[in-house]
């Protein structure tokens, strides 16, 4: 797997809850601060710092304290939104642009030359931080999620993108979604979903996502080290996020 690709050209984890998308989630954000790649994880469900914390994350409370974090020596930080009336989509933009601002200022682009990944942006129940159109509290977040859209797009040439993580695919912005050029795909029921899947591993393999069991994904798309779906098992360390502080093995194809 080409880590930098999944982070450049944006990764999807889809699947319902208990299928295994933490697990895989961890693996993936660790192979990234073990690459030396900052990661800003906007966490609603608030278990990211509990299971990174070895991993001396930063806590950061609001988007003003940003480009002190990618300053900073720390690799790793976690935005733990504290109500559910906080206006998610647009906290979420100003996050994305403020990383966008300070990357687009600290990079010098060279004509024929990609930037390589330098920040993940991890959007943790994305369907509530960049939802559809047709899913936004009020009319006013249709904007901020077209603005964090817009910038997350726009961040590839300074090695910007983002790693978004779901159970409801059908509420996610396509603007957005459509543009994950990298699926992990776990057990899903989701009609939408699997509409969504079919496009990216044909129909065989999507109609095989309503039966995968427990912490298996199907892997397909840029990142991938091959040009057909993988399935991969993800190791269970239902503990080891806790304690020990060895990088956790990569999963493995099986």
């Amino acid at each position: 797997m080409h880590i930098s690709d999944t982070i450049t050209h944006n990764t999807a984890l889809i699947g319902v809850t208990g299928s295994g998308k933490s697990y895989l989630a961890f693996h993936l954000i660790e192979s990234y601060l073990d690459a030396g790649i900052k990661v800003l994880i906007l966490d609603l469900t608030r278990q990211h710092w509990q299971f990174l914390q070895h991993r001396t994350p930063t806590q950061i409370t609001g988007a003003d304290g940003i480009a002190a974090w990618l300053a900073g020596p720390s690799n790793l930080a976690i935005h733990q939104f504290a109500n559910a009336n906080a206006g998610f989509p647009k906290a979420t933009a100003d996050f994305v642009e403020k990383c966008f601002v300070w990357l687009q200022a600290q990079t010098q682009l060279r004509a024929g030359v990609d930037t390589p990944a330098r920040l993940c942006i991890v959007l943790e129940e994305a369907h509530s931080l960049i939802p559809e159109w047709n899913q936004v509290a009020q009319q006013t977040d249709t904007q901020q999620v077209n603005r964090a859209a817009r910038t997350i797009l726009q961040g590839r040439k300074f090695g910007m993108g983002s790693l978004l993580i779901t159970q409801r695919t059908a509420n996610v912005t396509k603007t957005i979604l459509n543009q994950c050029n990298t699926i992990f795909a776990l057990r899903s029921f989701d009609q939408t979903g699997l509409d969504f899947l079919r496009n990216y591993m044909g129909e065989e393999y999507s109609q095989a996502i309503s039966t995968l069991p427990d912490q298996t994904a199907i892997l397909v798309g840029k990142a991938s080290s091959s040009a057909r779906p993988i399935i991969l098992k993800i190791s269970d360390f239902s503990t080891r996020w806790n304690s020990d502080p060895t990088p956790a093995t990569p999963p493995t194809p099986t």
